[in-house]
């Protein structure tokens, strides 16, 4: 392995370690993607129940189905962004030991 090569495979490295600390602050996201849609839909639901008086839990039940689907659309898109980013990396990297 040149110098060259030995240089650009520990700046790959090291990018590739940004990118799993990166994977560890969005599990920190994600529990405010999940926590906060859940908890405005719990009480703009419960408050859209009383106002509207569906006589039973109807609206907040349907609320929280929208904002958990919501929350999964949005983990999803973070997910495949981070595993595009990775795979990328680690194809560099293969590239680079292999020469």
């Amino acid at each position: 392995m040149t110098e060259e090569n030995d240089k650009n495979l520990k700046e790959l490295e090291a990018r590739r370690d940004k990118v799993v600390n990166k994977t560890f602050i969005l599990m920190l996201e994600i529990l405010v993607i999940f926590g906060m849609p859940a908890a405005i839909a719990f009480f703009l639901g419960a408050w859209l129940d009383s106002t509207f008086e569906t006589g039973g839990k109807t609206l907040q039940l349907a609320s929280l189905a929208v904002a958990f689907v919501a929350s999964w659309i949005i983990t999803i898109a973070k997910y495949r962004k981070i595993n595009r980013q990775l795979e990328d990396l680690d194809k560099k990297i293969k590239e680079l030991k292999n020469n």
